[in-house]
C-alpha cells in the first residue's frame, strides 16, 4: 500500500510537471489507482509535506520554479497562438487551455 502511495504521488508530480493540466492527471490516476478525486486533490494540495521524500531532491524550491517556468511558457505560447489564429475554433481552444492553466 505504501508503495502505491509513493507511485501515485510521483505520477501526479510528473504529470503536472510535464504540462498536463492537473484535472486531467487526477482523472487518469483515479482510474489507475481507484482513488477518489478528493484524495488526489488533497495529495496535490499537501505536496509540500511529501515532495522531498518522493523526489529525494535537495532543493524543492528549484523544482517548483521549473514547474512554474514551464507553466508560464505554455501560457505564453497559448496567448501567441490565440492572437495569431484566424480560426474561431483555434481561438476557443486557446481560451479553454488558458482557463485550465489558470485553474492549476
Amino acid at each position: 500500500m505504501r508503495n502505491n502511495l509513493i507511485l501515485r504521488r510521483k505520477e501526479l508530480l510528473e504529470g503536472v510537471n510535464s504540462g498536463i493540466p492537473l484535472h486531467k492527471v487526477v482523472k487518469s490516476l483515479m482510474v489507475k489507482y481507484g482513488k477518489t478525486r478528493q484524495t488526489l486533490y488533497a495529495d496535490w494540495k499537501n505536496r509540500k509535506t511529501w515532495i522531498d521524500q518522493i523526489l529525494e531532491i535537495d532543493q524543492p524550491q528549484e523544482y517548483f520554479k521549473k514547474i512554474v517556468g514551464r507553466h508560464e511558457d505554455l501560457y505564453k505560447k497559448c496567448v501567441e497562438q490565440w492572437l495569431s489564429a484566424s480560426s474561431e475554433t483555434t481561438k476557443t481552444n486557446c481560451l479553454r487551455l488558458l482557463r485550465e492553466l489558470n485553474m492549476d
